[in-house]
């Protein structure tokens, strides 16, 4: 995070401009934007429009207080990390800003690096929030009042206490020496003795030997180098249990900046671990289920072709072998056994491919339209100028896509609309519109359009409509398109009227996402 510019936004509210300036210049080194306004009631609407990550106020200002800003921002956004600058002489703002819970305090006047440290830990709060939302809800309470805590004052250590009971999560604070001084009940009930006796005992007393050493170490480490850290442990429990937990540790300090102890906390991460790996074995058996699919569609297509293959040869012995001898009646039905034997080759051949789609990842470029639709245009051309078929266009995007298979989408579109073309000359346009992160793709044709009770069966394998029976095709193309979208992440569809030609749309994700 130290060298890269973090991804949150940031509003700072100050009334004095040139200290606004100042601060935004520096922020917009570390963040990715900035907004500003100059006192509590244009902070709240630029809040309220721009809806940042983190809000930075000055507690005194005209109009509105940035404390009264902060109160109400507070009342919209348990979540908002919330900063607020303040002069030592404030103390019963900067207690009424405890109350409302702002999440750290600077003190005036600013300097760059502590302002730099506040937002950056900030920044990382809310970061983790969008992992765990629960958990930064009560943090980011935890986190603020234990760094106001002073060891040394006893009121503050017992309102810390009572704040560490109320968090639904276990968490601790120990001194230095790495003696524990205190912790809740979500702690104690993970190592199984009350919270009293937790007190003054260090890991090595609580925690199995292994767990011991790792949790010691990391606590050296953060002692040397203080920075929010977060760590994913195995914890074993009382009771034996072993479950997974993200630590979150930072040290706290004294009023003079004096580094006094660590806080922390455990959030359980268990199910989602499991989740995680059971996702990992479902992710095996698909590739495994896929590598079966693949070779059985391999053995399936060898094992179908070598009787046509037998078949065809013997036709063509006979063909050659009797061609004196032969009535036309004959000869007219070995030609149509050629010819099935032709089309049951070419369905074999895209069964195969069907069943290949999808089994193994593609590689997806950015890559123009047009050029994939000049590319379907160039595989049809024979069959586009025998059918005096033409195909017109818009201008078409570029989009994250893979060029074979969406070769194949426009390519198997277009040659089913020649294939069920009208008696007028066919006329073919395909065009593309931008809507809400897509692009919807449309291939229009004036062909003889489909039947309604037809068009819900339209993309299943192998259906057949009453116009089909008088034509040639394996019923797999439209099948094919369907998997090609459904790989592209998108949904395909098609709107028609009998003897009024057919629409057929497509989404594919904006190459930007």
């Amino acid at each position: 995070m130290e060298n890269r510019v973090v991804e949150v936004t940031v509003l700072y509210v100050e009334d004095d401009p040139n200290a606004r300036e100042a601060a935004s210049e520096i922020l917009k080194r570390i963040v990715r934007t900035v907004y500003v306004a100059e006192n509590g009631k244009d902070g709240l609407e630029a809040f309220k429009q721009h809806n940042p990550d983190i809000v930075i106020t000055d507690i005194k200002m005209p109009v509105m207080s940035g404390l009264e800003m902060a109160r109400k921002i507070r009342e919209e956004s348990i979540n908002k990390q919330i900063i607020v600058i303040t002069a030592h002489s404030d103390t019963d703002y900067l207690l009424s800003a405890i109350d409302i819970a702002v999440d750290q305090y600077i003190l005036k006047p600013v300097q760059s690096d502590r302002l730099i440290a506040a937002v950056r830990k900030c920044a990382g709060y809310v970061l983790h929030e969008r992992e765990s939302r629960k958990y930064n809800d009560e943090r980011e309470k935890l986190i603020l009042e234990l760094q106001e805590a002073n060891a040394a004052n006893e009121q503050q250590l017992r309102f810390t206490e009572t704040l560490l009971e109320a968090i639904p999560i276990a968490a601790f604070y120990k001194d230095t020496e790495g003696r524990y001084l205190g912790c809740n009940n979500e702690f104690a009930e993970i190592i199984g003795i009350t919270p009293e006796d937790i007190v003054g005992k260090t890991v090595f007393d609580l925690w199995p030997a292994e767990q011991a050493h790792t949790y010691h170490q990391k606590d050296k480490e953060l002692l040397q180098n203080p920075a929010y850290q977060i760590y994913e442990y195995k914890v074993t429990t009382h009771e034996g249990q072993s479950i997974d937990v993200i630590c979150h540790k930072d040290v706290f300090r004294d009023k003079n900046g004096l580094v006094r102890g660590i806080i922390g906390t455990f959030l359980d991460i268990t199910e989602r671990k499991q989740a995680e790996e059971k996702l990992l074995r479902v992710s095996e058996e698909l590739k495994q289920s896929n590598e079966a699919l693949e070779q059985f569609a391999r053995d399936a297509s060898h094992d179908l072709q070598e009787p046509l293959i037998s078949v065809a040869v013997a036709l063509k012995l006979l063909q050659h072998k009797y061609k004196d001898a032969r009535d036309p009646e004959a000869e007219d039905y070995i030609n149509q056994s050629m010819s099935q034997i032709t089309h049951m080759q070419t369905l074999i051949k895209e069964l195969l491919d069907y069943a290949r789609m999808g089994t193994r990842k593609k590689k997806f470029e950015l890559i123009g339209c047009s050029t994939v639709l000049d590319r379907a245009l160039a595989n049809l051309k024979g069959s586009i100028e025998k059918n005096e078929t033409i195909v017109t266009r818009d201008s078409l995007p570029e989009i994250m896509c893979n060029r074979t298979q969406m070769t194949r989408l426009f390519q198997n579109l277009i040659s089913n609309a020649i294939k069920f073309r009208g008696e007028e000359p066919l006329l073919i346009h395909v065009s593309a519109q931008r809507k809400e992160k897509k692009w919807v793709f449309s291939v229009r044709d004036n062909g003889i359009g489909i039947e309604p009770k037809d068009i819900e069966n339209v993309f299943k394998v192998f259906h057949r409509s009453y116009h089909q029976e008088e034509q040639t095709g394996t019923g797999i193309g439209l099948a094919t398109c369907e998997k090609v979208v459904e790989l592209h992440r998108g949904r395909i569809w098609v709107e028609s009227t009998p003897n009024n030609g057919s629409t057929f749309y497509f989404t594919i994700p904006d190459g930007d996402d």
